[in-house]
């Protein structure tokens, strides 16, 4: 397994430092003499900690590779910050949907109903649900992840999981909803130029193209940095996933409209509606033979991009 600490997002951090305030301490002579394991197990949250933070040495990483595969193999631990953090450490950095986390997340929120990180656990059971392409489980989770969640990030994660899958069942109205309360609470760059757009999107499958075009224009005029990835837009960066994954040339194919609409130059404009044909042909090739929900809108799309480029180009002649 392949670690990369650019891939762990503001949820693990923010989950990380919240294990100070349930009591992270380490533990006493005696509890140790009671429990043997607490031991051991306080030294790899400790690792777990360390990495999250971006601090962590050869042998904390080799510390969390050790936990993962024993979490891996069935064993239980007997805290479950490390059962709920090392789970998604390792959704975290496969970005798959692996029923036997699933059933160990649920496993775990089963036997601590009242663990103060089990919000962060049902997040993160959207997270796996969506990935699997369990919509109904993944709006379900993320739901419940929002009864808890205080945090503005986490929300925004959970209000733009919840919205992706509603739309990917084709309740476009519904992800709409939770794709304004998206923007609302985001804070950091990534996350808002997420939420625009997805709202962008949403805009569009429910028939407003105009402001479909205002939404993915903020979120391509939001800078990203990455300092470990190349990534020229925020779909381009390596822990933002599409179930199913040809819906990224949809995005990709409106925000390269957005931008023809925009564009004060003729000639530009026709590249760009040239860009958005072709990542709809992209789309296309995958999207038919699956029969997803928006193949007509991205036919209907495609054509009036060329019908914009007609008319651009006509108009040059007559300029010229």
């Amino acid at each position: 397994m392949s670690w990369r600490r650019c891939w762990l997002c503001s949820s693990c951090l923010l989950a990380a430092l919240a294990f100070g305030e349930t009591g992270a301490a380490e533990p006493s002579l005696w509890d140790v003499a009671r429990q043997p394991g607490l031991a051991s197990e306080y030294r790899t949250l400790a690792s777990v900690e360390w990495f999250l933070l971006g601090h962590a040495s050869a042998w904390d990483e080799m510390n969390v590779h050790k936990g993962t595969i024993d979490y891996l193999r069935g064993e239980r631990y007997l805290d479950p910050r490390l059962e709920l953090l090392v789970a998604e450490l390792r959704v975290e950095t496969t970005l798959r949907g692996e029923q036997g986390v699933r059933e160990r997340l649920l496993d775990t929120l089963e036997r601590h109903p009242g663990f103060p990180l089990a919000w962060h656990g049902y997040l993160e059971l959207g997270r796996v649900a969506a990935l699997q392409g369990d919509l109904d489980a993944a709006r379900r989770y993320y739901g419940r992840a929002l009864q808890g969640l205080w945090e503005p990030e986490l929300r925004t994660e959970a209000f733009y999981g919840r919205a992706k899958a509603a739309m990917e069942s084709g309740s476009v109205h519904e992800a709409l909803a939770d794709y304004e309360h998206a923007v609302s609470s985001a804070r950091s760059p990534k996350s808002r130029a997420l939420a625009h757009w997805g709202r962008g999107v949403a805009l569009e499958r429910a028939g407003n193209l105009n402001a479909a075009f205002g939404e993915l224009r903020i979120a391509t005029s939001i800078p990203i940095q990455s300092t470990a990835f190349i990534a020229r837009t925020v779909l381009d960066l390596p822990d933002v996933f599409f179930v199913p994954a040809f819906d990224k040339h949809y995005y990709k194919a409106l925000a390269a409209m957005a931008e023809a609409d925009a564009a004060d130059v003729a000639a530009q404009a026709i590249l760009d509606f040239q860009s958005a044909i072709a990542y709809f042909g992209r789309y296309l090739r995958e999207a038919e033979p699956a029969q997803h929900y928006f193949v007509n809108n991205a036919r209907r799309l495609s054509k009036l991009c060329e019908t914009r480029i007609h008319a651009l180009q006509q108009q040059e002649q007559i300029n010229s």
